[in-house]
């Protein structure tokens, strides 16, 4: 139970940490915090392979997986 809560906790944290850093940009803030919790998923198994720096650039076309569909039979 105990590595399931650290594990859901690191999500939460870095989903907060991304969030941050993809509306300002500064990513030195809580780069520390952000390595703790990816080394902390990884003693767990979970894999992050992303670093801080990839969610720093805004995209100028959010991806998206909903498209409008070219004709009528498409669902």
């Amino acid at each position: 139970m105990k590595e399931a809560f650290q594990i859901i906790s690191s999500l939460q944290s870095l989903i907060s940490i991304i969030e941050y850093v993809g509306k300002s940009g500064d990513c030195g803030r809580y780069r520390d915090v952000f390595q703790r919790n990816v080394e902390l998923l990884r003693r767990y198994g979970v894999a992050f392979p992303f670093a801080i720096e990839h969610f720093a650039a805004k995209r100028h076309h959010p991806c998206s997986v909903y498209l409008l569909s070219q004709n009528e039979w498409l669902m």
